[in-house]
């Protein structure tokens, strides 16, 4: 649990670093999505730990949505990820949307990065670098750093309705990742928090993770996800991303619409 440090530096500084990562944006191809073979440029997975307990996560949150809109302006392979932790649950507000395994990825990540604790909010990208999650200089800085690192493998995805469930299908051809990570996105959330830290303020999240798993199993087998209550795919869809265990990088991500299956729900 970590406070919002504020930032300091002329202004100058900060539009040079907006504007850097604008045009990397703009001028990077999709990469290892369901339809484009590996590209030339590469890709950023951004990955949020936050919580609607803690107050210095509304910052980093705007961050995030931030980075979604730009990325999404300029059709850029960056993909945006809000995983919400369980731990702060028991002080004073329980969120709605936080997840075990959020806090069980956190924790793994701290071990990747040799850290004593963990806090909110955090961002890691492409798992390798890790920041205080409202740092704009610092998320602009990695992002486009990871866009111009060319990408190894590609992953293909197909994602659909049957049932209560989500069913992922993919293949890749990637040989060096250890980890498939399948993640069941929420494009956007809205809830007004009645208590803890944030009590009194109504909070906005994008890609808002609600399920999530971690599949060991290569060759590839589908993964199934289970949907949360008032589900409707038009506001959901699934991200993947390949990964080494033991130092966390990521090789490549896709993500993908989530159709309805022909018989229905």
């Amino acid at each position: 649990m970590m406070s919002e440090t504020r930032r300091t530096g002329s202004k100058c500084i900060v539009l040079l670093a907006f504007t850097l990562f604008s045009h990397m944006l703009s001028h990077s191809l999709a990469v290892c999505d369901e339809t484009v073979a590996p590209a030339e440029k590469g890709f950023a997975v951004v990955e949020l730990f936050t919580s609607q307990g803690c107050s210095s996560c509304p910052s980093a949150d705007k961050n995030l949505q931030r980075i979604t809109t730009l990325a999404a302006k300029n059709n850029s392979p960056v993909y945006t990820l809000s995983f919400h932790v369980d731990y702060w649950n028991d002080l004073g507000w329980e969120d709605p949307f936080s997840i075990a395994t959020a806090t069980l990825r956190q924790r793994r990540y701290a071990s990747v990065f040799k850290a004593k604790r963990i806090y909110t909010p955090q961002i890691v990208v492409n798992g390798q670098t890790q920041f205080l999650g409202s740092d704009r200089e610092r998320s602009d800085a990695s992002i486009a750093s990871e866009l111009r690192t060319a990408g190894e493998s590609s992953l293909t995805l197909t994602a659909t309705v049957v049932d209560d469930q989500v069913v992922v299908k993919w293949t890749t051809d990637d040989a060096l990742a250890d980890l498939l990570n399948v993640a069941l996105v929420q494009k956007e959330a809205e809830r007004s928090v009645d208590a803890g830290e944030n009590g009194g303020r109504t909070l906005k999240h994008v890609n808002v993770v609600r399920n999530f798993k971690v599949v060991r199993t290569f060759p590839a087998a589908d993964v199934v996800l289970e949907t949360p209550k008032g589900f409707a795919a038009s506001d959901y869809h699934v991200v993947a991303f390949l990964q080494t265990a033991r130092n966390g990088k990521i090789h490549c991500a896709a993500q993908v619409a989530i159709e309805e299956s022909a018989a229905g729900r």
